[in-house]
């Protein structure tokens, strides 16, 4: 199982729930205990016209993941919570869709984890 977590502001209100943007991305894989995290930025929309639609919008254009303008801002991270810790399970939502078995040794890392605040990459139990 793998869970992702989103930092996310409105930055466009006039367009209400579509004006949201995602600005960090924690993407964390239960049975490896691994994090990996992607970063967004640049969130300038954009009027296409038919002649941009046929230049930009091709799978040659993508593939290169070119960027129309710079990339200008940096996304702040407010607290621990929002990147350096394991995300929060949240094991009580969307019980009906998943049910969230981790190892003991990473439970006790988790554990650990939040009585230290800290990452903590080891635990006391012995597999």
């Amino acid at each position: 199982m793998k869970i992702e977590v989103r930092t996310a502001r409105l930055v466009r209100p006039e367009l209400q729930e579509r004006g949201y943007a995602s600005f960090l991305t924690v993407y964390w894989d239960l049975d490896l205990d691994m994090m990996t995290y992607s970063f967004h930025d640049n969130f300038t929309p954009k009027e296409w016209s038919e002649k941009d639609r046929e230049a930009f919008f091709t799978p040659d254009f993508m593939r290169r993941v070119w960027f129309l303008a710079p990339l200008k801002f940096m996304e702040e991270i407010r607290s621990p919570e929002e990147f350096y810790l394991r995300p929060h399970l949240f094991r009580e939502k969307f019980p009906q869709d998943r049910r969230i078995e981790i190892s003991v040794d990473l439970e006790e890392r988790i554990r650990a984890q939040e009585e230290a605040g800290c990452l903590v990459f080891t635990s006391a139990v012995q597999a």
